[in-house]
């Protein structure tokens, strides 16, 4: 099953470059010019950044891909002996995020991916490799209210 997002964690990054920019434009004569020139250029970038993320459907591997437009900026293929522990926590009001703590590199945010189906397939990954999962207590109210969701949408 193949997952998607946009825009995971560019809102801050887009913040404090314009805290810089608005420093540079203090300190130079056409400091609004540079300022907006690379503000453009930063929300171009932002705006054809996209995330995606493949679980296998043999539960084996989890493919973790950064993407410019079409063309492939990072791509990581996951296997469970290189995960530490997948760790399920609240993000926001009503939004889970999972993080996957990898035992060498760079550790990987699952945030913000459509459909919300994530989150189980990620559970079930952890369980067919058995891979230690953490679940705040957030995350499994939160669990648990996507569960009633979803029966009460399938029910009707």
């Amino acid at each position: 099953m193949t997952f998607h997002s946009r825009l995971q964690g560019s809102p801050v990054i887009m913040i404090v470059i314009t805290i810089i920019l608005i420093s540079i434009n203090n300190q130079f004569q056409y400091g609004f010019y540079y300022c907006l020139f690379y503000l453009l250029i930063l929300l171009v970038i932002t705006n054809f950044l996209r995330y995606k993320v493949t679980v296998d459907e043999k539960m084996i591997l989890i493919h973790y891909t950064v993407l410019f437009g079409n063309l492939t900026i990072y791509a990581k293929e996951i296997s469970p002996e290189h995960i530490k522990e997948i760790k399920g926590k609240r993000i926001n009001w009503y939004l889970m995020g999972v993080k996957v703590i990898m035992k060498k590199g760079i550790n990987y945010r699952l945030n913000g991916f459509y459909p919300e189906t994530i989150f189980h397939y990620v559970e079930q990954f952890a369980k067919k490799n058995g891979v230690p999962m953490k679940q705040s207590k957030d995350y499994q109210v939160l669990r648990r209210r996507q569960e009633r969701l979803n029966g009460e949408e399938s029910a009707q």
